[in-house]
């Protein structure tokens, strides 16, 4: 079980990058059509970032059900797009709550400072599809920038496009050595343009 807990974290970064939800403006915007027009090239600061993981996992016969929450706090980061490519810099704080079958298990807070990275995204639509990940970490020897992979999120612009609130649910079932894991992701990531 430690071993499992262990990856929870990995897992978390490689799949999510979101946040609070923000009030949104009648302004929004979802009338991107063609992939990549230019209009996320800039920086953008991170204001929030908020995901729930939810792991059932059956082994044996025996199953358990894990919660993750993790909110980011204390942001100086920044998300710099190009028109097909990003690279992210600066340093954020995460509050890592854990219950393992409705029960807290621990609370932490991870900082991590002088942070940089890099990937590809494209757009079609209202959904980004990012190659890379948007907060890069190290945890126990792991570095998430060896780990990445693509992803989609679905996106709504408010504030005259000023504001970017990502929203990701994603369902993942894996299979391995006996052990089926089912897990459900639900995140939020909130930008603004500077």
């Amino acid at each position: 079980m430690r071993k499992l807990l262990f990856y929870l974290p990995v897992f978390i970064f490689l799949t999510a990058f979101t946040c609070d939800d923000e009030p949104l403006d009648s302004d929004i915007d979802t009338s991107f059509n063609t992939p990549n027009t230019g209009f996320f090239t800039g920086d953008w600061e991170a204001v929030t970032f908020d995901t729930t993981i939810t792991t059932l996992t059956d082994f044996d016969g025996q199953e358990f059900t894990s919660v993750s929450d993790i909110e980011g706090e204390n942001f100086d980061y920044i998300i710099s797009f190009a028109l097909d490519t990003y690279t992210t810099s600066g340093s954020y704080d995460l509050k890592v709550v854990v219950s393992i079958n409705g029960e807290a298990q621990n609370e932490t807070v991870q900082s991590y400072e002088n942070v940089s990275g890099s990937g590809s995204y494209s757009v079609n639509g209202n959904t980004m599809t990012v190659s890379g990940t948007f907060f890069e970490y190290e945890f126990d020897g792991m570095e998430s920038s060896a780990l990445g992979g693509e992803q989609e999120a679905e996106f709504v612009l408010s504030d005259n496009g000023q504001t970017m609130t990502f929203n990701q649910n994603q369902e993942i079932i894996q299979n391995a050595g006996g052990i089926q894991t089912v897990t459900t992701v639900t995140s939020t990531t909130v930008l603004h343009k500077l």
